[in-house]
């Protein structure tokens, strides 16, 4: 699929590479970007994508979104901005908790979502109370939670029993275990809303990170193949082997073909007539093919790819980080054949 972008969409995402570049130099070491970083993302409106117009967003799609978190995998930006958007969005759509989601689009405070993970409900009202515990998730300021009970509730960082034991990931990425011990929270949605719009936060939250893959492997792509034309061996550049040739074309298939797949689903997304496991097809091809291309890239440099010396192989922990995020591609398989009827 050639995906033909419009007038709109072209600028948007120019000004995202644009914005990538000037929050982390090509070249140097990933770290996350500081606070003044994270403002000019949310000043770019990156984090209103998927909030209505009437809501004070961009009003844009699943595509918008997944422009951007392609630029933000080619710069290897390590801040979960795509979960952050897609909660605003779903907060915005539950029409709850108005004045979490202003200080989020201003770039005040972090919301992450939580999904499907066991966490136990108690409770109602002004008195539910949360239980459980997630492994994998970064520290924000507020988590939103989908939970056993068909409920979609918001816990914010402090409450008593909310607690958060922090961990990295291999390429330095901020994230951790969160526990919830009999913590308060805030209810969101229930019953049908609460399906919807937790349906809706798995599948953007998914192709997000397909995205965000999808920027990741075809960068690593650049840099291998950049290499493999000017690296010698035998008097002549060795992109020339046709052992090299083979490898560069079956990884540019792998790209092309995630690419295509993404924003056809991208595309039904916006159109609302996806079908179900779409999402979970899209972050399981992007996760095994983002880990075979980044693995290839660093093969076609030889032995420098593995050193710091080198950023194709940030390119690989980057993959491996958000591969597994949300389920690697086995975990997405499965899930995708018990929502197609094939398990």
């Amino acid at each position: 699929m050639e995906l033909i972008l419009t007038e709109e969409q072209r600028i948007l995402s120019e000004s995202a590479g644009k914005l990538v570049a000037s929050l982390r130099a090509e070249g140097t070491k990933p770290k996350p970007v500081d606070q003044g970083g994270w403002r000019r993302i949310a000043e770019a409106g990156w984090l209103a994508i998927d909030v209505p117009e009437v809501a004070g967003g961009l009003g844009l799609g699943a595509t918008e979104l997944a422009l951007v978190m392609e630029a933000a995998g080619r710069g290897l930006i390590q801040e979960p901005v795509g979960a952050v958007a897609v909660a605003a969005g779903v907060l915005a759509r539950a029409n709850q908790a108005v004045e979490v989601l202003e200080t989020l689009l201003g770039g005040e405070s972090v919301v992450l979502p939580v999904l499907g993970h066991g966490i136990e409900t108690a409770g109602s009202g002004e008195n539910l109370r949360l239980s459980g515990t997630v492994q994998g998730v970064a520290a924000a300021d507020s988590y939103l939670v989908t939970t056993v009970g068909g409920f979609l509730c918001l816990a914010d960082h402090g409450e008593t029993g909310l607690a958060h034991r922090a961990a990295w990931t291999v390429d330095g990425a901020n994230t951790g275990t969160l526990s919830f011990l009999n913590s308060p929270a805030r209810l969101i949605a229930s019953g049908e809303l609460a399906a919807e719009l937790a349906s809706r936060m798995t599948d953007r939250v998914l192709l997000a990170t397909g995205a965000e893959l999808l920027g990741v492997m075809e960068r690593a792509l650049e840099m291998a193949l950049d290499y493999v034309k000017t690296r010698r061996q035998f008097d002549r550049p060795i992109g020339s082997f046709q052992a090299i040739q083979h490898r560069a074309v079956t990884d540019y298939r792998e790209v092309e073909l995630t690419r295509s797949l993404l924003y056809q689903v991208c595309a039904a997304v916006d159109a609302g007539h996806a079908g179900a496991g779409l999402a979970q097809a899209v972050k399981a091809k992007a996760s095994a093919a983002a880990l075979h291309v980044t693995k290839s890239a660093i093969q076609m440099h030889g032995a420098i790819g593995y050193t710091d010396d080198l950023a194709v192989g940030w390119h690989l922990k980057r993959a491996m980080t958000l591969a597994a995020c949300y389920g690697n591609a086995d975990a997405q398989r499965v899930r995708y054949a018990e929502l197609t009827g094939l398990a």
